[in-house]
């Protein structure tokens, strides 16, 4: 009788999918991770959030997004907007949260207090008289000094901790515009989850110095409908800055000052609000522009030399990095668009803050890869453009499928799965990342889910073909960021594949194709790759390390065509994959097995040998080797760590059942949706119950559930991309509709754990070779990151117990030093064996 195995589909919590493996152990571990806050996340629909007031100052105004709305409460953040008009100053201010700007437009200065830092900006006599006569003549008495003020421009990420004091002033020629997220959730706010605003000046309106959330429930429906009646006149309404709090008589001791000045420092002038107008020259220590461009250059080399981790302390360190610049990109596609990240890696400050930000521009129709974010929230600000933004739930239901537009805001819950796709004017945007080192992990493209699973997984997962696996797994060789149109490949073998590309090729060059001989490889230097222009075709074609090129009638080179007159291209250096112009190739690969020869007509007659380079580009048809991340034999006792968002899949090729027990850690620190289980399965058919609800719905649902009995059991809830509409989808898996529908197929019957009918086959070493391998592991804590980690350890083995009792029994332990991992988890786990009639007894 045949024998049939089982899989356990492939869950987000055994492959290790970060986007980035070359952290060191010590820099993937919780050392100095902070316990955020967690909120209610009872996510049914996501919306897109849009200011719900605008509060109106002297030079300028505020938007305010609405703090009580479930997407913003979940993340346990706020959100708003100042717009400053020129020679218009945001006073100074600061909250209990920590905070990250984003300079949307123009250009100013920034200032900041910290604490215990001293000033070392300082303004002489001489200074100011070899600057300006009429600046020297102002000054009276003492000299004026302070901390540092920093130029400020578009594309600036400014870090603020909890507590710091800072002010913006417009010195530009136009409004100035910072968005600014506040971190409410973080542990540095040791108040309730409400936004605070304290301001050090002007007349703030109550609405921007903040409430409770519990007042902001109580009194929005009472005061929803007289705000309106009321319009303008509820904007008015001002508090108090700090000082106005103070006792006169105390507060002028207090500063040594007269009661004629403390009575301005308290002045309520409803008009100013908290954006005041500078009527006279604005007079501070601060660079020219180029000398901070200079020193922001400086900066930048010294970052990417490193750091000794002993120079810099807070009074130093920097405070604001520019994400703007195209050639500091992660990942740039010239057809596509480019995306970069600052982390505490770029700007160590936000180790402190715990958080990041990453910025995408995607050109005309192109789509970012569907992902999830395993270890954050991800709060999204539209700079410009629109576009169609997909957001998936562990349900597999769409909680937001719409279209987005420039100044719209969007929460993405941490492990909910999200795909991004440009309109005609393309899309650009902010994500606000509620973790200092914020990752990524993938759905489809290079490095993903997809091409890091055995096909054999993906096959038996969505019960496709293993061919249509293939097609799954490589019918999307990029990085991250996708283009559409034109599908270039549909084709089932590599000569096939090859005609196509060829024949785009030659169709452009006016040259036509002979297969009897060798082999054409198009390429761009990887140098060049950020002077791309969307006009020009072509930026380099590679020539052959044999150079056999010429040696046609009359002896004509490459470079006599048209097309690459005044370039050389006869030393080229490494290539990348080249694009034609956009209604041509779009991503031809260089991984072909047949050979051609290129003969010239429109009279160059030229005959092209060139050399064949795998520039790691796969075609993905049947002819390719599977290969996929790590495997592992896992048996009896075998204790297996997973970090937070870590995609895996189980496979029992033994004789008999594999059992394994499960515990979530709800609570640690990496879980920063409510104490909720969620589990998001990415293939077969999963049952409600095993994909996880807000506790809230289980207790409400309880009773009707032991009702329904075994009925209950049979609903069935999607996989993850079944939530996703299906020609995105295709579009960004480059696949066709039918392989889809296969996808986001739901077989009540076939739940989670799927039966293998053919043979399984994996790239797994022996057990043998593995447990050798087992043996001779040990770590210096130096050379071993995520990727390379242990994630299993053994803890059957009686010769490792830590306690031994030949007429009681045995403990053994599994800590952090044992499996490091575990460092990560903040979990450790204990094997008791006790004999006949034992006991332990615990102190």
């Amino acid at each position: 009788m045949a024998t049939y195995s089982c899989l356990l589909s492939v869950t987000l919590s055994f492959l290790v999918l970060f986007s980035s493996c070359s952290a060191q152990i010590s820099q993937v571990t919780s050392r100095g991770r902070q316990q955020r806050i967690q909120t209610q996340c009872n996510i049914k629909n996501l919306d897109t959030l849009e200011p719900q007031q605008r509060i109106e100052s002297e030079a300028g105004h505020t938007d305010l997004w609405d703090q009580n709305s479930e997407d913003l409460q979940c993340a346990n953040v706020a959100v708003l907007r100042h717009t400053i008009q020129n020679r218009g100053l945001l006073v100074p201010s600061y909250t209990g949260t920590t905070q990250m700007m984003y300079v949307l437009q123009g250009e100013g200065l920034h200032g900041a207090s910290i604490p215990g830092c001293p000033e070392t900006f300082q303004y002489s006599q001489q200074q100011s008289k070899s600057q300006s006569q009429s600046q020297s003549q102002s000054q009276e008495g003492r000299e004026d000094e302070h901390q540092k003020v920093r130029q400020i421009r578009e594309g600036d990420v400014i870090a603020l901790p909890a507590g710091i004091a800072h002010w913006i002033y417009n010195n530009g020629q136009s409004n100035l515009v910072v968005v600014s997220l506040y971190d409410i959730g973080n542990d540095a706010n040791q108040l309730d989850q409400s936004f605070r605003n304290f301001f050090l000046g002007g007349s703030p309106q109550q609405e921007l110095q903040g409430e409770s959330r519990q007042e902001g429930r109580q009194q929005g429906r009472q005061q929803g409908q007289q705000g309106r009646q009321q319009g303008q006149q509820g904007q008015e309404q001002s508090g108090g800055n700090v000082y106005s709090g103070f006792n006169q008589d105390l507060l002028a001791e207090a500063l040594n000052i007269d009661r004629e000045l403390v009575n301005k420092l308290q002045k309520n002038d409803r008009q100013r609000g908290v954006i005041v107008r500078v009527q006279d020259e604005f007079q501070v220590v601060a660079p020219h522009r180029r000398e901070q461009q200079e020193s922001e250059q400086e900066q930048e080399r010294e970052q990417e030399q490193g750091s000794n981790g002993l120079e810099e302390t807070l009074c130093t360190l920097s405070l604001k990095h520019n994400i703007n610049k195209p050639s500091l990109a992660d990942v740039f596609n010239p057809r596509a668009g480019r995306s970069t990240s600052i982390n505490a890696y770029v700007l160590p400050i936000l180790e402190n803050l715990q958080l990041s930000i990453n910025k995408v521009v995607l050109y005309k129709n192109a789509i970012y890869a569907p992902h999830w974010n395993p270890d954050a929230h991800s709060i999204l600000y539209i700079i410009r453009g629109s576009g169609r933004i997909q957001i998936v739930s562990q349900t597999g239901d769409a909680v937001f499928d719409d279209n987005v537009k420039e100044g719209q805001v969007v929460v993405v819950p941490q492990e909910f799965a999200v795909v991004q796709k440009a309109g005609n004017s393309g899309l650009e945007w902010i994500s606000f990342k509620t973790h200092p080192l914020a990752k990524i992990s993938q759905l489809a493209g290079r490095r993903s889910f997809l091409t890091s699973t055995p096909v054999d997984v993906l096959a038996n997962a969505f019960r496709v073909s293993r061919e249509d696996a293939r097609r799954l797994k490589n019918g999307r060789r990029e990085i991250t960021l996708f283009i559409t149109g034109n599908k270039l490949f549909s084709v089932s073998s590599m000569e096939d594949q090859a005609s196509v590309n060829f024949s785009w090729l030659s169709r452009w060059l006016g040259l036509e194709v002979d297969d009897s001989t060798d082999f054409l490889s198009v390429g761009v230097e990887k140098e060049k790759v950020y002077s791309y222009l969307e006009n020009e075709p072509l930026l380099a074609l590679q020539i052959s390390d044999r150079n056999e090129v010429g040696e046609g009638t009359g002896g004509k080179s490459l470079s006599n065509h048209s097309s690459f007159k005044g370039r050389d291209v006869s030393s080229l250096g490494e290539v990348i994959l080249g694009h034609v112009d956009q209604n041509q190739i779009r991503d031809a690969s260089s991984d072909l097995n047949s050979k051609f020869q290129f003969i010239g007509k429109s009279g160059t007659n030229a005959k092209l040998v060139l050399e064949k380079k795998n520039m790691g580009c796969g075609s993905g048809n049947e002819g390719r080797e599977d290969e996929h991340q790590k495997v592992r034999q896992i048996r009896e006792g075998d204790v297996i760590a997973l970090p937070a968002g870590i995609a895996h899949w189980i496979y029992n090729n033994g004789q008999s059942n594999l059992v394994v027990v499960s515990l979530y850690d709800l609570g640690n620190d990496d879980n920063q949706l409510d104490q909720s289980f969620r589990n998001f399965f990415l293939g077969g058919s999963p049952q409600q119950e095993l994909q996880g609800e807000s506790r809230q719905e289980g207790r409400q649902q309880g009773q009707q559930g032991r009702q329904q009995g075994q009925q209950g059991q049979e609903q069935s809830g999607g996989n993850v991309y079944s939530g996703f509409n299906q020609d995105l989808l295709a579009e960004a898996l480059n696949i066709d509709r039918e392989l889809v529908n296969k996808l986001q197929r739901n077989d009540r019957q076939r739940g989670v754990i799927v039966r293998v009918q053919d043979e399984f086959q994996v790239v797994a070493p022996h057990r043998r070779e593995e447990q050798e391998r087992e043996q001779e592991q040990g770590s210096n804590g130096l050379e071993e990151t995520l990727c390379t980690l242990s994630l299993k350890h053994n803890i059957n083995k009686p010769s490792l117990a830590d306690v031994f009792n030949p007429r009681a029994g045995r403990s053994t332990s599994i800590n952090a030093y044992v499996l490091p991992i575990l460092e990560n988890l903040q979990l450790s786990i204990n094997k008791v064996v006790l004999y006949k009639m034992a006991y332990i007894h615990h102190i």
